[in-house]
């Protein structure tokens, strides 16, 4: 949790309403170093970014692509005739498409109040839906095609 959650727990918790009092007596357990259970006895670590917008490539995904592939150049030998031909031609028919996504997200300081017991701190920052995506095609010939946003 953020430090000024931390006031405000410390206010429900006393059942008051004065920042200045809850602010004081935070302050007060972390300097004396009070708050156990906590990294730094409850002064702030800095929590590394993290999204709950993950992809994961699994092994049969990876399968099933390279099959589809594989299936697909041998379509194009197989009906392209003559084959002399073709093979001189067939990098001009085979690309690839990179897209690159880029997140806006917080500038990467945020800084918390962390357990002790885990060893890594995370803080979800990077789930802003403003975004812009970038998509460059290129063939195996060599031959660039268009830069897209």
């Amino acid at each position: 949790m953020s430090r000024n959650k931390a006031i405000t727990l410390v206010m429900e918790l006393a059942q008051i309403n004065d920042q200045t009092a809850a602010e004081n007596h935070f302050d007060y357990l972390v300097r004396k170093k009070h708050l156990i259970g906590v990294k730094n006895f409850g002064r702030t670590v800095k929590a590394q970014a993290t999204t709950t917008k993950r992809t994961q490539i699994i092994i049969d995904q990876q399968l099933r692509w390279h099959t589809c592939i594989e299936e697909a150049l041998e379509f194009q030998q197989r009906v392209n005739l003559p084959a002399e031909e073709h093979e001189k031609v067939k990098d001009h028919f085979l690309g690839n498409l990179d897209e690159t996504c880029l997140m806006a997200n917080a500038d990467g300081s945020v800084r918390v109040i962390a357990s002790q017991a885990k060893k890594k701190t995370e803080k979800n920052t990077d789930d802003s839906r403003t975004s812009i995506t970038s998509l460059q095609i290129g063939l195996a010939s060599g031959n660039q095609g268009p830069f897209t946003f």
